[in-house]
């Protein structure tokens, strides 16, 4: 049996999200417009251990981590 995965293997990320914003006249009254906010972080992997880590197997982004960071992973060090 493996172990459970991570709520992020395989994730899909959305291009962003809408919020409501007020937009305030000139007699300081506002009404809700929409504004969308755009995913600025990173959609790529950051867990620096996901080649050991047995609940990252099979995830397509194992091992991005440890790539990001330059980490030897024969050795586990810098």
């Amino acid at each position: 049996m493996s172990a459970k995965p991570y709520g992020c293997k395989d994730r899909a990320w959305k291009p962003g999200y809408w919020v409501k914003e007020r937009e305030y006249s000139s007699d300081g009254r506002f009404t809700h417009v929409d504004k969308f906010i755009k995913h600025g972080m990173t959609t790529e992997c950051r867990y620096d251990l996901s080649l050991s880590d047995p609940r990252c197997e099979g995830c397509r982004d194992r091992g991005s981590g440890e790539e990001f960071y330059g980490k030897d992973t024969s050795s586990g060090t810098k």
